[in-house]
């Protein structure tokens, strides 16, 4: 008897709130109620969206980036084909002037300082490091440093003007090494 009284109760109470039960759970979930639950749950949803939203960003973007990159690197080959000053920083951390020019097919650096001319071929470059993130060398290296390390176990630091120039100058060698490969 008890059963059928409470069962009689509760359906009651359930059909009395049918209504507004779902969306009063959903307002308190999404009020102080669920604070948490809210949170991580509207947290969620938009970053689903927001990532959405980047990529087609991205992809709108990688036009003009790619423009962009082009003009850099057209830039970067017109300045580097005719040579340009650069430092090149010894392993004392002394800097050296020299300019440095690539060649026309993009397959070798060439470094001249004083009368000595060095010609670093590209498929040499075993990797190429921005920054102070080089394991294994002395050469006391800052931000603005691009190091390049060679198969022959030698390797080349070029101390650049700025943070631009330096990740230009490390994308634009990063492509030309990659054709060489």
């Amino acid at each position: 008897g008890r059963r059928s009284a409470t069962s009689g109760t509760d359906t009651d109470r359930f059909v009395s709130k049918v209504g507004d039960l779902p969306t009063f759970e959903k307002q308190k979930q999404r009020g102080g109620g669920g604070g948490d639950c809210e949170d991580t749950a509207s947290e969620h949803s938009q970053g689903t969206h927001v990532s959405g939203v980047s990529e087609m960003v991205d992809t709108m973007q990688s036009k003009e980036q790619k423009q962009q990159a082009k003009a850099v690197v057209k830039e970067f080959v017109k300045g580097m084909v005719k040579g340009r000053k650069m430092d090149v920083m010894a392993p004392s951390g002394s800097l050296w002037s020299c300019t440095v020019s690539i060649s026309r097919n993009l397959d070798a650096l060439r470094i001249k300082a004083d009368s000595k001319t060095q010609n670093i071929p590209l498929k040499t470059v075993d990797e190429i490091h921005a920054g102070t993130d080089v394991e294994g060398i002395e050469t006391p290296l800052d931000e603005l440093c691009a190091t390049l390390m060679l198969t022959t176990e030698n390797c080349i630091t070029f101390r650049l003007n700025d943070i631009n120039d330096r990740d230009t100058f490390v994308m634009c060698l990063l492509m030309f090494c990659n054709n060489q490969k």
